[in-house]
């Protein structure tokens, strides 16, 4: 038999290599460490005005996993902050933004256990 020619080897053309890992993003889409207060305020408003379902039973760390998921808000590095630190940095906001509500659901509490530690003691 005769040589059989091969001509998809000659079409094969080599590609470049640009060094190893994966290639960056040139932008990432989030709201950036110094607009963070104002997005955050967003998400209480957004919450009190009952955009997340009603405003009883929607919870900032619903809220916080929502935001975490969707890469919401960006460190200093670009990466995503995680939903227990836009917890945290939600309800240090939220205190800070409505006091009197915090006070009422303190001492809503302190009631609560009150009664709770009246029970026990009979």
């Amino acid at each position: 038999m005769g040589k059989v020619d091969n001509p998809a080897s000659e079409s094969v053309v080599e590609g470049i290599n640009k060094g190893p890992g994966r290639p960056k993003s040139p932008a990432v889409d989030g709201v950036l460490p110094e607009y963070r207060k104002e997005g955050m305020e967003f998400i209480l408003t957004a919450i009190k005005k009952g955009y997340f379902g009603k405003k009883e039973d929607t919870t900032i760390k619903e809220a916080a996993a929502w935001a975490a998921a969707k890469g919401f808000f960006l460190t200093e590095a670009c990466t995503h902050l995680s939903a227990k630190t836009i917890e945290l940095k939600l309800g240090e906001l939220n205190r800070e933004l409505y006091p009197q509500e915090a006070r009422e659901k303190k001492l809503r509490k302190e009631i609560k256990e009150g009664k709770k530690g009246n029970k026990k003691k009979k």
